[in-house]
């Protein structure tokens, strides 16, 4: 692609820096190892290096030379940091720097006595607009990933300079064992990366204004180099995948059979294997479809449960497709899932690959609510600014330069920091914005783009909480066929599409058109609508504030549940009267409002502005005073230690959610409900009374794998109380006996962060000493890139909480070993498990919360066995529910696998007589050998 270079000159050499630590926080830490390297970039070549090693005053750690491959033998007689300073300083000289979160590297050497003054470039955060939806910005995987498929060649310097320590090459590919993660190669790596993200970062001639407006007025001029003009239009990546037809069959006359039968068209795709269980689930979905029922399918680990019901979806409306005419009625099938991954694999993956396959190019689509999408008009007006913090500026140029990248908007596909992320708030569509700042069906708009596409479609991916909505608005189109998969989150789902949202940011959105709609130059009425606006959203902050100090009062809890009792105290009574003072002046505003002249265009604005504040007034009133139809509570972030600075939420959401299904369920003409885990001791009493099925198919289609003969249980029955004070060492030592015995290749499922940690730092000195790689969620890094590590590395243990108990599927060696910490139950006084249980007077703890403790528990237990040739032991640390009354329902809940219980003394023998000596040797000689 060409591009044409811009008035802003790009350096003709640049220096690369990286140092290596002995903690991330420079006030603790030391600086053991730094290299600066200068670059001609024009040709891409090494000019000069200067890499060193440096003393450190305490002996390193196990974890410290496990990270960069330094030991303490290494440093033996080297210099400290601080003798470099000078030589270093000179040798970087005025040239722009860049390097990998540079945040880190720049704070480091400002804090051990070298400032740097100079221009720098970060490469975390220009991958990040490089590459927008990416799901890691680590080097080493942005490396792998976008660099060394279309490496731009680095030459080696004619003359051959000394290079010190870590960089003896010009190339990362050439570097010798144990390179890796040393601060002259992660150099390299940068500079490779670096040179890949400015042939990404070309951009059309009208974003390119926009780019440098944001950056001038953040006063980051000195990245203007790094962006191009294309000289061509961008091509965009279209939103699904066209269909390339096999010629060979015809749709319209195959069956399930014929496709996934033994001898079924797909039995000559490459990996498929027939399954007699994903036949006979096709079979029952086809029935189901023809007979406009309802259906419950359980269909286990290996089942083929996707493809069991896309092909008899996709054949009935290859088959019901009318033909077409401008006049006909758009009924439309859906997929509803609850999580991202799985929309991703459908819409990508499992349907472009079926509808090749079957001859046919059906119109699929991906839709979610609103508020998931950007919204083009809010984004061009805050591009109107003229004063920008510099992660605003980055997160802005993100978004613009995405643009130019997707068809789609949809804001949950970006990768965004916890930081960047609460700037979409401003920036998402909504009811309220749509209505005042953009014009109806513009062609611009991600959401109308989405709506448009959906009414199109013949097949509509949604997520759950939209599927609800959905059920009870027939606006966009009817529904026909509807399957829903990962069915067992389907009421928590339901029940979060009722939220009604009363934060302040809400707020704000509610204010913002009487602002907008009294807007006139030297307006007396409008000054008085922008002050009382402005007063109102800081009484509602101070009103915030006066909750925080309620709820930390209350026994220092972060979680509340407004009950009759909490609220008939004296303490919220003053909050309910400080509270009804605000919205007596919300009720002032919307009175202004009421009585202003406004444009006759503008009249339709006025009255939604009007009855948006009016319905945020209600759903306030109701907050406070209570609804016997929602539950309502009050919560604390833990951010920070200082109340002041504590975030407060309101939560109300509906009580029962029975409702909005029923609407759902009539309003299709056929569902299938699937997920591996729906039943609970081979029934689905719990999940029918939950949604409120009375009538139903039902289905169990067992996993084609052999539990008896590729998984063993191993419940330990003598280990203590999770509450005894000896059980955290008594953790610590089985993880640590259980990862040498297994060298790594185990995952560790908690139900708590503080468990994490505290496991963590116990077991983290002795299995480096191991040569096993620790990784723990919150601890070493994102969720993503820790499971794609644990994936790479057979000598790892990952350690997580309750998103790693569901949505993993690591199939090989590299996982052999699952250990469940303790029973997942929910935390004890559930705000929403205490409502349901009060108003529908059923036990808690019987009716609701061993159920879903069961459904979790099937759900960590599937994460161990993913192929037919996987093997391996999970290990149950929690007896307590062996002398319970609900013990049996868990046993008979397991999969059909090898069970035993038995003591933490037999643990280890049995595991070995399960895995086998040879393999046990084979894995700790794999381990020697790293």
């Amino acid at each position: 692609m060409k591009t044409t270079p811009t008035n802003k000159k790009f350096p003709s050499t640049l220096v690369g820096i990286d140092v290596e630590t002995t903690s991330l926080d420079p006030k603790t830490g030391e600086i053991i190892e730094v290299a600066a390297i200068r670059f001609d970039t024009k040709t891409g070549r090494v000019i000069d290096r200067y890499v060193e090693l440096c003393q450190s005053r305490a002996p390193l750690s196990s974890e410290i030379t496990a990270i960069t491959h330094i030991t303490n033998e290494m440093l033996t007689d080297k210099p400290p940091f601080s003798s470099y300073l000078k030589p270093l300083k000179k040798f970087i000289g005025r040239d722009t720097v860049f390097a990998h979160n540079a945040t880190f590297d720049i704070s480091y050497l400002a804090y051990h006595g070298l400032p740097i003054t100079n221009p720098v470039w970060d490469t975390f955060a220009l991958a990040s607009i490089a590459w927008p939806e990416t799901e890691s910005y680590n080097l080493g995987l942005l490396y792998s990933t976008y660099v060394e498929p279309a490496a731009v060649p680095v030459n080696k310097p004619k003359k051959q300079l000394r290079l010190k320590a870590a960089a003896k090459q010009s190339s990362p590919k050439d570097t010798e064992p144990g390179q890796e993660h040393r601060a002259g190669y992660d150099v390299l790596l940068t500079w490779r990366l670096l040179q890949t993200i400015r042939q990404k970062l070309a951009v059309s001639k009208s974003s390119y204004p926009k780019i440098k407006h944001v950056l001038e007025s953040a006063e980051l001029r000195h990245y203007l180099p790094i962006f191009t003009i294309q000289s061509a239009p961008q091509t965009k990546t279209p939103p699904a995948p066209p269909a390339q037809p096999n010629k060979s069959s015809d749709p319209s006359s195959l069956t399930v059979e014929n496709i996934l039968g033994p001898q079924g068209l797909l039995t000559k795709q490459p990996h498929f294997v027939y399954r007699e269980q994903q036949l006979a689930l096709a079979q029952s979905v086809m029935n189901v479809f023809n007979n406009d029922e309802i259906a419950l399918i359980e269909a286990g680990t290996g089942t083929g449960k996707t493809y069991g019901y896309l092909v008899p979806l996709l054949l009935r409306i290859i088959q019901d497709k009318p033909p077409a005419s401008p006049t006909a009625s758009r009924s439309v099938s859906i997929i509803s899932t609850y999580t991202k991954h799985l929309q991703d694999q459908l819409f990508d993956h499992d349907i472009p690959q079926l509808l090749r396959l079957l001859n046919v190019d059906l119109k699929v689509a991906v839709l979610k609510g609103r508020r998931n999408y950007l919204c083009t008009g809010r984004l061009a007006q805050t591009l109107q600014k003229t004063k920008f913090s510099t992660e605003e500026a980055l997160f802005l140029i993100k978004l613009i330069v995405w643009l130019e990248q997707t068809f789609s908007g949809d804001l949950e596909r970006l990768n965004l920091s916890h930081q960047a992320a609460r700037y979409t708030y401003h920036l998402h569509a909504d009811a309220v914005s749509c209505r005042h700042n953009c014009p109806s069906h513009n062609p611009t708009c991600p959401y109308n783009v989405a709506r448009y596409l959906a009414r199109q479609a013949d097949l509509v991916i949604v997520n759950h909480a939209l599927l609800v909505q959905l059920g009870s608005d027939d606006s966009i189109f009817a529904l026909d066929r509807t399957v829903i998969d990962e069915a067992h989150h389907l009421e928590d789902a339901a029940r979060d599409a009722t939220t009604r949202d009363l934060s302040a940011h809400m707020l704000a959105e509610v204010m913002a058109p009487f602002v907008q709609l009294t807007k006139k130059k030297d307006s007396p009425s409008h000054q008085h609508i922008v002050q009382e606006a402005q007063s109102i959203i800081d009484e509602y902050q101070q009103l915030f504030s006066a909750v925080a100090k309620f709820l930390t009062d209350q026994a220092r809890i972060n979680i509340l549940r407004l009950n009759p009792s909490v609220r008939r105290s004296t303490k919220w009574q003053r909050i309910v009267e400080q509270g009804t003072g605000w919205r007596s002046r919300l009720q002032f505003i919307i009175g202004l409002l009421q009585g202003m002249a406004t444009k006759s265009s503008e009249e339709n604005k006025r009255r939604e502005a009007i009855s948006e504040a009016e319905k945020f007034s209600r759903n306030f009133e109701a907050f406070l005073h209570g609804d016997p139809n929602r539950i309502q509570w009050l919560e604390l972030s833990t951010w920070s230690p200082n109340p002041t600075d504590h975030a407060v939420y309101l939560h109300d959401v509906s009580l029962s959610v029975q409702p909005s299904l029923a609407n759902l369920f009539t309003s299709t003409k056929s569902a299938v409900l699937t997920s591996a885990t729906l039943t609970i001791g081979g029934n689905y009493d719990y999940i029918k009374r939950r949604l409120g099925i009375n009538t139903a198919q039902e289905f169990i289609y067992g996993s084609s794998f052999d539990y008896k003969k590729q998984m063993l249980i191993y419940i330990v029955d003598d280990a203590p109380n999770p509450y005894d004070p000896s059980y955290q060492k008594f953790l610590t030592k089985q993880f640590i006996s259980l990862s040498k015995l297994t060298s790594g290749r185990l995952l560790g499922l908690f139900t708590s962060h503080q468990a994490v940690k505290d496991v963590y730092g116990g077991t983290n000195k002795e299995l480096n000493k191991a040569n096993i790689k620790l990784l723990a969620q919150k601890i070493t890094g994102g969720r993503h890139n820790m499971i794609k590590k644990f994936q790479q590395t057979h000598a790892s243990i990952l350690l997580g909480t309750y998103s790693f108990w569901e949505g993993i599927d690591i199939p090989g060696e590299s996982l052999s070993s699952v250990v469940i910490v303790k029973l997942p139950f929910s935390p004890p006084h559930d705000p929403v498990i205490d409502a349901i249980a009060e108003d529908e007077k059923i036990s808690t703890f019987t009716s609701l919360s061993v159920p879903t403790m069961i459904l979790r528990l099937r759900q960590g237990i599937g994460r161990l066995i993913r192929s037919q040739n996987d093997f391996g032991v999970v290990v149950i640390l929690d007896p307590r529910f062996l002398q319970q009354v609900y013990g049996q329902q868990v046993i008979s809940s397991l999969p059909p696998a090898t069970v035993h219980i038995g003591s933490t003394d037999d643990l280890l023998p049995t595991i070995k007589n399960w895995f086998g000596e040879k393999q046990l040797e084979q894995w700790k000689s794999d381990l020697t050998k790293r």
